[in-house]
């Protein structure tokens, strides 16, 4: 009984008749690809001068910016895809060149054709598949927004480097079942086929094992971080605190490892478990437990009994701090408090409010008093209301997240006032100049008689400049309080001449580097100077002074106009005359605004310092006019005072750390990419190529 003949039928014979014509058509689809190479060339050279970051979309407040993969971004994509269309037609003018070049009757047109297109196909397919990884190399930040933000818009770049590589696959795949036929009877064919399989099975199990490492990389947070600036590490000023604590402290995270914040964030219950576990390496009696919301329900509710929580505070997600042998006292910190948006964009404040919280409760739970004047015109602790349109409420609310109580304080001469709570004073902005009665109350608690046995008192006075009813700027009327401590407060204000790049009726301002490295905007600022002659043990020193090479000058009238002075001087600069220069005080200098009188206190053979009175002429750090504004980076005039109050209280600086905002992840700069890319890039195609040749070399006969 015989068997039908081992060949295709029709198929190869039909090409292998016509084998001019076949390369004919090789050339032709040869030139396309030329044609195409040369297009996308052209395109790549139009774009590549274009910057080469991603374009990060304009949001809205409260939403997380993301990159798309916009024009800049696609110059290379545009190069990968010219050389993958040039080497494509240099394969088939090959091939065409091979069939050409074969003279009729001159060896076997059947098998060559089958070999033909087994190469033929087999090399382009591998072409295609490696373009293909090119692309989602290039997209790899599309599979990140995809699986880690949700992003879905990302997922036809991940979808489309997917399907150029499988398209290539099957092509590799379809072209070497030609020679199928011809496995048993042709040597050559038959090491073309098992190769072709070891390489294949190796590009899968690559493909593989690529997307289950991306997945788990992206789910699994016990293990990794995948933003691009969430929690990397404790602070050096968290570290310090927590060496301190010397009593037992239990911290809980009741969170889900999937938590979805409304933001769309998925990573806060790797930074949380980060951070817990950073905290107790610093103190080992600092201990971290971590109870899931579906699996220990009981547990939880037992713990929230025994720290005894408010009612309003059960049952939701976040951090339990329990503190001492019973836990008591004890604090809770909401999930929601973790994150917040700052300036346009997602930042975790897990690191800051768990020392805020930490800070307390070390200290007794007791909140420190400080007090804000009510009586002269001063803006209102509470929001503005028809009365009285100022409003300091922004700053209030800070104080009271950082674990300060903030009281109002009236001084009405006659009155009595109790304030030996106070940590200290905030003379908030007035618009009313103080009385001589007022003044002598403050004095009082400054300096309180001998008698009472009390501690000197300690104030912050932002003084702006405010106009008086004769049109000049007005005087405080706390100028004997503050030249008593070796602070001259001016009744001029300081404005900045036109065409600097700063608003004329605001100073750029330098801070002391302790409060902030980067100048500042104020308004209303009122110059204020250190005076000479000051005893031993009184100093007094600038914290804020206007920026070296801005020239600004001074000016009694309140409404002082830059554009006229400027006129004026340069009409007087012209008759080589320098009067408005000099009773304006135009400078280029700095010029201060913001002093502090530290005091010299014995105790015992040592000397140690107090700062007493801290005086800053403007209210752009309280102004909530100010303090809304995202602009204006209102966390920055925060920060300011809130270090400025804890020096004040002999404090370190507290727990207001740096915000790490969150976005999508990118390698450091510092990556070695020879080590965590090539060497195990290099050892998987080693591994997969040496697989392949076993296979070959044991089948190839």
């Amino acid at each position: 009984m015989s068997t039908p003949a081992d060949d295709t039928p029709g198929f190869i014979e039909r090409i292998a008749a016509f084998r001019d014509k076949f390369a004919y058509v090789l050339i032709a689809v040869g030139v396309l690809q030329v044609a195409l190479a040369g297009y996308l060339g052209l395109q790549w050279n139009s774009t590549r001068d274009l910057p080469a970051e991603p374009k990060v979309e304009e949001v809205k407040p409260g939403e997380t910016p993301t990159q798309s993969l916009t024009a800049p971004q696609t110059s290379g994509d545009y190069l990968s895809g010219a050389i993958w269309a040039g080497l494509c037609g240099i394969v088939l003018f090959a091939g065409a060149a091979w069939t050409l070049s074969r003279k009729p009757g001159e060896g076997d047109p059947v098998h060559e054709t089958r070999v033909t297109l087994m190469l033929l196909g087999g090399i382009l397919g591998l072409l295609t598949s490696l373009l293909g990884f090119v692309f989602a190399w290039r997209w790899q930040k599309s599979v990140l927004l995809w699986i880690n933000q949700g992003e879905t818009g990302e997922a036809k770049w991940v979808l489309a480097a997917l399907s150029v590589f499988f398209a290539g696959l099957v092509l590799l795949f379809v072209s070497v079942q030609f020679g199928r036929p011809a496995e048993r009877t042709s040597v050559v064919i038959r090491r073309l086929l098992h190769g072709t399989n070891a390489t294949l099975s190796g590009l899968l199990l690559m493909l593989v094992l690529v997307i289950v490492n991306v997945v788990l990389f992206l789910k699994l947070p016990d293990s990794v971080v995948t933003t691009a600036a969430a929690f990397k590490g404790l602070s050096p000023q968290s570290r310090e605190f927590l060496k301190t604590i010397q009593q037992p402290v239990t911290l809980y995270l009741v969170l889900p490892e999937n938590f979805l914040d409304e933001e769309g964030y998925t990573g806060l219950y790797a930074d949380c478990r980060s951070l817990l576990l950073s905290v107790e390496e610093q103190n080992p009696l600092v201990k971290v437990r971590f109870l899931s919301p579906s699996n220990d329900i009981d547990e939880i509710r037992r713990v929230q009994e025994k720290l005894d929580l408010p009612k309003d505070q059960r049952g939701g997600f976040g951090i339990m701090i329990g503190m001492g042998e019973n836990e008591i006292p004890s604090a809770f910190i909401s999930a929601n408090e973790l994150l917040t948006i700052s300036e346009k964009r997602l930042v975790f404040q897990g690191e800051a409010r768990l020392m805020t919280e930490l800070n307390f409760l070390n200290s007794g739970a007791r909140r420190p008093v400080i007090y804000f004047t009510q009586s002269n015109g001063e803006p209102s602790l509470t929001g503005p209301s028809e009365a009285n349109p100022r409003s300091c409420a922004e700053i209030v609310r800070d104080l009271t997240e950082r674990k300060f109580e903030v009281k109002p304080l009236f001084l009405d001469p006659g009155k009595r006032i109790d304030i030996t709570d106070a940590a200290l004073i905030v003379i908030a902005a007035p618009r009313v100049p103080f009385s001589p009665k007022q003044v002598e109350m403050l004095l009082q608690y400054m300096q309180p008689p001998e008698q009472l046995k009390a501690i000197p008192g300690r104030i912050i006075a932002l003084l702006p400049a405010t106009e008086g009813v004769d049109g000049k700027v007005a005087p405080t009327g706390l100028e004997p309080l503050c030249n008593g401590f070796g602070i001259n407060v001016e009744n001029r204000r300081i404005f900045t001449l036109p065409d600097q790049g700063v608003p004329a009726v605001a100073v750029l301002g330098t801070l002391d580097p302790s409060f902030d490295e980067k100048p500042m905007l104020f308004g209303n600022v009122r110059f204020v100077a250190p005076l000479q002659g000051l005893p031993p043990t009184l100093r007094s020193g600038a914290i804020m002074y206007t920026t070296p090479r801005i020239v600004v000058y001074q000016d009694a009238l309140f409404a002082s106009n830059p554009k006229d002075v400027e006129r004026q001087l340069l009409k007087e600069r012209a008759e080589a005359s320098v009067k408005t220069e000099q009773e304006k005080m135009v400078t280029a200098a700095p010029v201060s605004f913001g002093l502090v009188a530290v005091e010299l206190v014995k105790k015992g053979e040592q000397s140690e310092q107090r700062m007493r009175l801290a005086v800053i002429g403007s209210d752009s750090l309280i102004d909530d006019a100010i303090l809304k504004q995202p602009s204006t980076q209102p966390e920055r005039y925060k920060r300011v005072l809130a270090r400025l109050i804890d020096r004040m209280r002999d404090r370190p600086d507290g727990f207001k750390i740096e915000p790490r905002a969150l976005g999508t992840f990118s390698l450091p700069q510092e990556t070695n990419d020879f080590g965590m890319i090539w060497l195990p890039l290099f050892l998987l195609l080693l591994t997969v190529s040496g697989l392949g040749f076993g296979v070959w070399y044991a089948r190839r006969r």
